[in-house]
C-alpha cells in the first residue's frame, strides 16, 4: 500500500496484533476515567484562580496545554493503531506526534520546577532552575527528534541503530533529570518546611519518598522493556496529572517519559494518554 510523505517504499512498519488492541481499548477506558477527574480538578483549580487573582497563571496554562496535548497524542496513537482517521504514516504524522510529545515534557518539568520554585524563597535562584530545567529538556527532546523520526521512518538502518543507541541515552538521561529533581524536592520540603517546626507536611514528604521510589524502580525497569517503555510514559504522565493539579504541593513522579519508541503506534494506543503531569 502507499505511504505518506517521504515515507520509503521498503517501509514495513510496527506490527500491532490483536491482544495488544483489546489490551489498548481495556486500559484506554480506565484512563479515560482519569481523564475526566484530571479535567474536573483543572476546571477547580482554574476556577478559584480566577476568581483570587482574576487572571490565569503560568501553572494554570502549562497545565491546560499538557492536558489537551496528552489528549491529542492518545488519539493519535488510538487512531493509527486501529487504522481508523486515515492516519496513513508520513513524516508529518511522526513529527506531529514529536511535537506533541515536546510540548507535553516541557509543561511537565516546567510544572514540576513550579512546584519546587515555591519553596525557594530567591527569585533569582528559581529563575535559574526554570532556564537550567528548560536548556536540558530542549537538547533532549531536539536530540529525540533529529534522531526518532528519520529511525521510525526506516529511512535507513544507520539511523534505526543510531536510535537504538540514542534512545537508551535519553533513557538513562530522563532518569538522572528524575532522580535530581525530586531529590531536590524533598529536600527542600523537609529543609524549610518541616525543619522549620511544619510538622503537617511529614506525610507529603514521606508519601513522595514513596512515590518517587517507586517511579525510579519503574524506569529502570522499563529500561530492559523497550516495547512497553512508551506506554509507561503516558500511564504515569496521565495518573499523575490529577495529582498535579490538586492544591498545595502535588506528588512529584517521574518525568520520565522516554521518546516514542519503536512501537508508538501500539503502545499510546494501549495507554490512552505521553517526561513528568509528572506534574
Amino acid at each position: 500500500m502507499p505511504y505518506g510523505f517521504l515515507i520509503p517504499p521498503w517501509y514495513s512498519g510496527p506490527k500491532t496484533s490483536q491482544e495488544e488492541i483489546v489490551l489498548a481499548d481495556i486500559v484506554l477506558g480506565f484512563f479515560l476515567c482519569c481523564m475526566c477527574f484530571a479535567f474536573a480538578k483543572a476546571v477547580s483549580q482554574t476556577a478559584t484562580r480566577w476568581n483570587r487573582l482574576k487572571k490565569f497563571t503560568a501553572y494554570l496554562v502549562m497545565v491546560w496545554i499538557d492536558w489537551a496535548a496528552t489528549v491529542i497524542h492518545s488519539v493519535i496513537g488510538w487512531c493509527v493503531g486501529h487504522g481508523t482517521c486515515s492516519m496513513q504514516p508520513s513524516f508529518w504524522l511522526f513529527l506531529a506526534v514529536v511535537v506533541v510529545w515536546t510540548i507535553e515534557m516541557h509543561c511537565l518539568s516546567q510544572i514540576l520546577v513550579n512546584r519546587v520554585s515555591l519553596l525557594l524563597f530567591d527569585p533569582m535562584r528559581a529563575r535559574r532552575l526554570k532556564i537550567a530545567v528548560f536548556v536540558i529538556i530542549f537538547v533532549l527532546t531536539t536530540s529525540v527528534t533529529i534522531i526518532w523520526i528519520p529511525a521510525e521512518m526506516e529511512i535507513s538502518r544507520t539511523w534505526e541503530r543510531l536510535n537504538s543507541v540514542w534512545d537508551r541515552g535519553e533513557k538513562v538521561a530522563f532518569l538522572i533529570f528524575d532522580v535530581a529533581i525530586n531529590s531536590y524536592f524533598v529536600h527542600l520540603v523537609r529543609s524549610s518546611l518541616i525543619a522549620n517546626g511544619l510538622s503537617k507536611y511529614r506525610p507529603l514528604y514521606r508519601f513522595n519518598l514513596i512515590i518517587i521510589t517507586v517511579s525510579i524502580l519503574l524506569d529502570v525497569s522499563n529500561s530492559r522493556q523497550e516495547a512497553r517503555r512508551h506506554q509507561k510514559a503516558n500511564c504515569l504522565l496521565f495518573t499523575r496529572l490529577p495529582s498535579l493539579v490538586r492544591r498545595g504541593f502535588p506528588t512529584i513522579g517521574s518525568t520520565s517519559s522516554s521518546a516514542p519508541s519503536r512501537k508508538w503506534l501500539s503502545s499510546t494506543s494501549r495507554c490512552a494518554m505521553p517526561s513528568s503531569l509528572a506534574a
